[in-house]
């Protein structure tokens, strides 16, 4: 058995080499043999979901050696797995084994604290999904998923419901710097079992008037969720159920897909360079992609090796880096991805903020100069079918939080 310290200097960590995209769907997340696993990871190297995926079937195969092998690499990547799961995996193994994996379980899990409380969303919003500031007035929005409306607090006063006609579950949210004019995504995200009664699309919300003054249709069954917007106006809105990317030119009145299905299994956060030449794409599963706009080409957004790139959330473009909630990570943690020159690799990464105790789960937000204002305690847990309330564990106060980003 080889030492722990062998194990882990044997692992290669240096920039991977700048690809397609490989695509994924649903029967993409049914792989489950070895050989297709390992397939599978080498087209998305940066995927713990698939590092996990893999290491299961190695487990399942009785494949220890090689089993063992992928633990080291999950936590050279910064992946921890769960107390019981390394309980169980000290039962399985040999005495050899056991000591080996010891001395890597026993590794302190580290919790960086960084940010700190902003603002507080009364219970009555109940599932609170992300944010917008219009840094004018000082105005802080956002969304609210069960509630199916749109809260607003202005200087730091009392937050009340905009009342917005006809929506949906509102996700996304982002502000046009053009004309200061709100848009939330309006969709349906499965929380129940019986489809679910409002307006399917785009909602522009203006807060000169108090009014919706647009709405942008999505096509029949299509849940858009997170938003991000080009210089030109140009919207773009995933839809992390059906795994597709849709936009609006402006002017548009309906949505019309930028990237079909087979190629995201679940598009999440968006990010847009300042030119508008290209889109930042997280999948759920599967790690980081850029889209060059006009041709529609998706690429895999290579990293160092230093971190796994999936399990991303939110995402936004601050300075020459990328900023983005990973609570798909175990622990969960807010990291900056410094981007290479020509913007087509990540050259560094560092951790932000990583397992606060105050979190739950941290959600959306949005930019506010050099901070981070994000969503520190989201309920999703609190919340059964339909979007009913547990009543064993209601929803609280919705904590927002402000992270300095640093340069």
């Amino acid at each position: 058995m080889v030492s722990l310290a062998a194990a882990l200097a044997s692992l290669a960590v240096g920039k991977a080499s700048a690809e397609d995209w490989a695509g994924a769907d649903a029967e993409t997340g049914q792989i489950a043999d070895i050989a297709g696993l390992v397939r599978l990871a080498a087209r998305f190297p940066d995927s713990g979901s698939v590092a996990l995926r893999l290491l299961n079937a190695q487990l399942a195969a009785g494949e220890m050696t090689a089993a063992l092998q992928k633990i080291v690499v999950l936590y050279s990547r910064g992946y921890r797995l769960s107390a019981a799961s390394e309980e169980r995996l000290l039962d399985m193994a040999d005495a050899d084994q056991a000591a080996w994996l010891g001395s890597l379980f026993g590794r302190e899990r580290q919790s960086i604290e960084a940010s700190t409380v902003f603002a507080t969303i009364p219970a009555n919003a109940l599932l609170v999904e992300s944010l917008a500031q219009d840094p004018q007035s000082g105005a802080l929005y956002a969304t609210s998923v069960v509630s199916h409306d749109l809260f607003v607090s202005v200087g730091g006063g009392e937050w009340r419901a905009l009342g917005l006609r006809d929506a949906a579950a509102l996700t996304g949210i982002v502000r046009d710097p053009r004309n200061g004019m709100i848009w939330v995504s309006s969709g349906d995200p499965g929380l129940g079992s019986e489809p679910l009664p409002g307006f399917r699309g785009l909602i522009g919300y203006n807060p000169a008037k108090g009014a919706i003054v647009r709405r942008i249709a999505a096509p029949e069954g299509s849940n858009p969720s997170d938003l991000a917007i080009a210089p030109d106006g140009t919207l773009y809105v995933s839809d992390g159920l059906a795994g597709v990317i849709y936009r609006a030119a402006p002017g548009a009145e309906s949505l019309e897909v930028a990237v079909p299905v087979g190629t995201f299994r679940s598009p999440q956060g968006l990010a847009v360079v300042r030119g508008g030449k290209r889109l930042y794409v997280c999948d759920y599963r599967y790690g980081l992609a850029w889209v060059d706009v006009p041709s529609g080409k998706v690429n895999r957004l290579s990293g160092p090796g230093l971190q796994y790139l999936d399990g991303i959330d939110g995402l936004w473009l601050h300075g020459d880096a990328l900023i983005a909630v990973q609570n798909g990570n175990r622990p969960m943690r807010i990291v900056r991805l410094v981007l290479s020159s020509d913007g087509k690799s990540i050259e560094s990464a560092r951790v932000l903020e990583q397992a606060n105790p105050a979190w739950t789960e941290p959600l959306g937000g949005t930019l506010v100069g050099d901070q981070l204002l994000y969503i520190g305690n989201g309920q999703w847990n609190r919340f059964g079918e339909g979007g009913a309330p547990d009543p064993d564990n209601p929803p609280g106060p919705t904590q927002i939080r402000a992270l300095p980003l640093g340069k």
